[in-house]
């Protein structure tokens, strides 16, 4: 069953529109895409996030696909430690590659999906979160509000995967709910994706820089 996101209050269901004669892509963990309206862009989410952004004006758009790698991450350091790196990273790729394409900071809004719990639950933990996901869902929110950018709708959390489009022809999400094949292949992508990020993780010096007017 698809789900079309309206607001942060609301999902109405509705119809998968026919995107055969539109120009897509799609984009898996680690990835972005920035563009002008007309294209459509998918991607696959398990406890990764992905932060689609817009300028209604510029009608240029972006999104991203990423995990945070730490299972002691304390929501006191979000965005300053190694693992958030790998997030405001993705932030940066986006917006930045928007800004380059005539996108105003000021005018760039989002909408958030994705964080479930698809990885199993952390073990041995010593931070503030059971969840790699609800990790991810913290810091797109921290770094959302830190950036004082509106989030116009999300729909994040839960026990499953979900697929979504981004239309960019009038900034639609539209997202289903993966089924139990897709499930057990995306927790192993998953379960792989974090731990090469860990790994790279644990060796880096992050350079964070964050967007203050």
């Amino acid at each position: 069953m698809w789900s079309f996101a309206v607001n942060i209050d609301l999902i109405h269901t509705m119809k998968l529109p026919d995107f055969a004669n539109t120009p897509n892509a799609e984009i898996g963990p680690g990835e972005y895409f920035v563009g002008r309206s007309g294209t459509v862009v998918k991607t696959l989410l398990g406890s990764c996030i992905a932060v689609c952004l817009y300028d209604p004006k510029a009608q240029v758009f972006g999104l991203n696909h990423f995990l945070l790698a730490t299972d002691k991450l304390k929501r006191s350091d979000i965005l300053g430690s190694r693992s958030g790196y790998y997030g405001v990273h993705a932030m940066e790729l986006v917006i930045n590659g928007m800004l380059k394409l005539g996108a105003s900071k000021q005018r760039i809004v989002a909408k958030v999906f994705g964080g479930g719990n698809v990885i199993p639950r952390l073990t041995g933990r010593r931070g503030d979160f059971d969840t790699v996901g609800e990790q991810n869902i913290a810091f797109a929110r921290e770094f959302l509000k830190l950036e004082r950018m509106t989030v116009i709708s999300e729909d994040v959390g839960g026990d499953h995967g979900r697929v979504i489009y981004f239309d960019s022809n009038d900034f639609s999400v539209y997202q289903s709910l993966i089924n139990q094949k897709q499930e057990l292949q995306l927790k192993k992508s998953d379960v792989l994706y974090y731990n090469n990020t860990r790994k790279q993780a644990s060796s880096l010096t992050p350079h964070i820089e964050i967007w203050t007017d």
